[in-house]
This record gives C-alpha cells, sequence and structure tokens, in this order.
C-alpha cells in the first residue's frame, strides 16, 4: 500500500520509533515512536515525572539501552518532537477508585445476616465448614469479601471461613 494511509501513519514495516529506533507502531504525540516510548512519555507526563541523568546528560537511547536513563529517554522523546499538550490528562483519583478492593461494598447490604433462629444452623456448603453445627454471634454476615487486615510478620494470618462480622 504504497503512500497510503498506513504509510502516513507510521505503519509501514520500516518505520522505527524516533527516539528508540526500535519498530514504531504510528505517531504518538507528535512523532513516530513505539508503543514502550510512548507509554513512558505518557506516563511521565501524567504524572509530572522529573529524572537526573548521572552521566551528565548524553546517555545512547536506542533499543537495547533505552531503560538505562529515564532523564535521557525523555530528553529524546521532547527532541523528536513529542509534546507534553497532546497528552491527555487521566483523573487519577477515578483510575484509583477503580483499582481499590472493595471490601464491603453496598451490594453486601443484601447479604444474608444470621439471627437469633439461625445461631445453631449448621453452616452453609462451600463456605469451608465441616457440616458440624456451630453457634454464632448475631453480628456475622455471610460474604465472598476478605477483611483487609494487618498481621504481624511472624504470625500467618487466619484462614477465612466465609463469615465475618457485619458492620453496625
Amino acid at each position: 500500500m504504497e503512500g497510503g494511509v498506513l504509510d502516513r501513519l507510521g505503519q509501514n514495516s520500516h518505520d522505527l520509533c524516533a527516539v528508540c529506533g526500535d519498530q514504531a507502531d504510528g505517531y504518538h504525540y507528535g512523532a513516530l515512536s513505539c508503543r514502550g516510548c510512548n507509554a513512558f512519555f505518557r506516563r511521565a507526563v501524567n504524572f509530572n515525572l522529573q529524572f537526573t541523568c548521572r552521566r551528565g546528560g548524553n546517555c545512547i537511547v536506542d533499543k537495547n539501552a533505552r531503560c538505562a536513563c529515564r532523564a535521557c529517554r525523555l530528553k529524546k522523546c521532547k527532541t523528536v518532537g513529542m509534546d507534553r499538550q497532546a497528552v491527555q490528562q487521566r483523573n487519577r483519583e477515578e483510575n484509583s477508585i477503580k483499582k481499590e478492593p472493595k471490601i464491603f461494598p453496598n451490594s453486601l447490604q443484601n447479604e444474608p445476616v444470621l439471627s437469633d433462629s439461625d445461631r445453631s444452623s449448621p453452616r452453609m456448603d462451600g463456605l469451608g465448614g465441616t457440616g458440624e453445627t456451630e453457634i454464632l454471634p448475631n453480628n456475622f454476615v455471610v460474604s465472598n469479601y476478605l477483611p483487609l487486615t494487618t498481621f504481624p510478620s511472624a504470625v500467618s494470618p487466619p484462614q477465612p471461613s466465609g463469615l465475618y462480622y457485619a458492620q453496625s
């Protein structure tokens, strides 16, 4: 596809990243670059990262040594034309909320709470029990979520049984 759209976008098989010389996959932030340099530049801009070269700022940035000096790699990204203004800012709060484990989500309110009449009932199958009868306090909730608890490093945490205290 000589002279076509793919050639203009850097999708030709002989196009190389302007930063490191690896196989380019397109124009990113104004420069022909590979996925690695694209992601590196995006993270550096989004997180406002500042790097310092330990070798005077003249490190070789190529396919084999692109990770050796982040300061020189970022400098080369800027030199070849990558534009900070082209990077879309990500909402860090939104991303961190999505990745945080939910220990007691709203749906837990619909989980059955064991009442006084259930206190002498056998444990439910699949909760790690042996089927024998256990007396449980009123504030236990059957759940698939594990509580976040820190334990001393010398002591192993107890194995989850599937039953946890309800939050009052």
